[in-house]
């Protein structure tokens, strides 16, 4: 437990660097519970009966249980560069809170034990007394909390005067969106919608048993409804190389290195404006069908805009009609959805700027291989990210230079 407090105040410590003057006081306040948790380290709690020794053990495992899965959502926050944390969400915050006050009421355990066995019989210099269980755990219990609730106030006191510090720093535009500190975040349940245009990329990587078996990425730009893009996989299934421009009421796919006429709406993705890059996931998170599974991660800084990244569950259907590119590496297949990935389930995240704009999304599937591509595996997972970027520019979309004339 101590171990893994210490582990992610290091990671606090040295990657939480968002620019305010508290920066390093922040990251030193990370290691309070590691500091409280190396307590039990010399003194761990004993128990006297079997009861209360299976007790302390389960305090133990729920603590590091909640500790595991926030090294994890930290260090995708802060070490991998996707959004730097000013403050959590009462979502996040409170596994954290509760993390805390079992690993201290573990440590409170130890202590009120004071010769390894939690009250029953205490002995101190010339003193032998009996007295209950009860009170000494009820000691245990409010002085967790109120320890619990020093660190809490530290550590939020010194994050949020660092975030009312950096709010009164001049701030640089962005591609991302608004950088103005002074606007307001809208809300995960606000809704969402895309840019007037925007410069568009999306990046797909395929893994089976963590080993990357292919990738794709996509690259363009939209004005309104008016777009156009090139993209390419090399995946499982084999390479895919495609492009699709619409202007104008017409459309063009790029096919076996030619553009031919296409129909406005080729890919039936998600939407009803027949986009195809940042609309199909703007219209998942709003569908009404969608999961209640919302999660509120809380206000990040992406690109120095700020952003609010939120959450919800998505199943491999969806997937396939809101990223493209999926369908290139599930199915090899540059138009249709050849895999269906009917059993595939995961993550969806996206990041709703100032302006009340997608401007990122982040996807995270994982099934069984075999039912996307030919595979002896175990476990496949399929990563994928966008970026709608410059949503506030004006964007050209012309037609391509090589299309059959009407």
């Amino acid at each position: 437990m101590a171990g893994l407090w210490a582990g992610l105040g290091v990671v606090v410590f040295v990657t939480y660097r968002p620019g305010g003057p508290l920066d390093p006081w922040v990251g030193i306040a990370a290691f309070l519970p590691a500091a409280i948790a190396a307590i039990a380290v010399v003194r761990p709690p004993l128990a006297g009966t079997w009861r209360g020794g299976v007790s302390v053990v389960w305090i133990a495992l729920i603590a590091v249980l909640l500790v595991l899965p926030l090294i994890g959502l930290v260090s995708e926050q802060l070490v991998t560069g996707v959004g730097r944390t000013l403050l959590p969400s009462p979502e996040v915050a409170y596994a954290a809170v509760l993390a805390t006050f079992l690993s201290t009421l573990y440590v409170a355990l130890g202590i009120l034990s004071l010769r390894g066995v939690i009250p029953g019989t205490v002995e101190l210099p010339g003193i032998h007394s009996e007295i209950d269980r009860r009170p000494g755990v009820f000691v245990a219990i409010v002085a967790s909390a109120l320890v619990t609730l020093a660190i809490s106030v530290t550590f939020g006191g010194l994050a949020w005067v660092n975030e009312v510090a950096l709010a009164e720093q001049p701030v640089a535009p962005s591609r991302f969106g608004p950088s103005d500190p002074a606007l307001r975040v809208p809300r995960c349940s606000d809704g969402l919608r895309v840019g007037r245009g925007a410069a568009l990329a999306m990046e797909v990587t395929a893994y089976e048993d963590d080993v990357a078996v292919g990738s794709a990425r996509l690259a363009g730009e939209r004005s309104g409804v008016a777009e156009t893009w090139t993209g390419s996989a090399d995946g499982p299934l084999g390479p895919v190389v495609t492009g699709y421009t619409r202007l104008d009421g017409r459309a063009w796919l790029l096919t076996g290195g030619r553009w031919e006429a296409a129909e406005i709406d080729p890919y039936a993705l998600t939407g009803l404006a027949g986009l195809t890059a940042d609309g199909p996931v703007a219209a998942t998170v709003d569908r009404p069908g969608r999961p209640p599974v919302a999660e509120d991660l809380g206000v990040e800084i992406v690109g120095g805009a700020r952003a609010r990244r939120c959450r919800t569950a998505i199943d491999g259907p969806t997937a396939l009609d809101a990223f493209l590119p999926v369908r290139w590496l599930a199915g090899g297949d540059a138009v249709a959805a050849r895999a269906p990935l009917t059993a595939w389930r995961g993550t969806l995240d996206w990041w709703v700027f100032a302006d009340g704009e997608l401007g990122q999304a982040l996807l995270i599937l994982n099934g069984y291989p075999g039912d996307a591509w030919p595979s002896t595996g175990i476990q496949g997972e399929i990563r994928a990210r966008l970026v709608a970027l410059d949503r506030g520019a004006p964007h050209a979309v012309l037609a391509p230079e090589s299309a059959p004339a009407p």
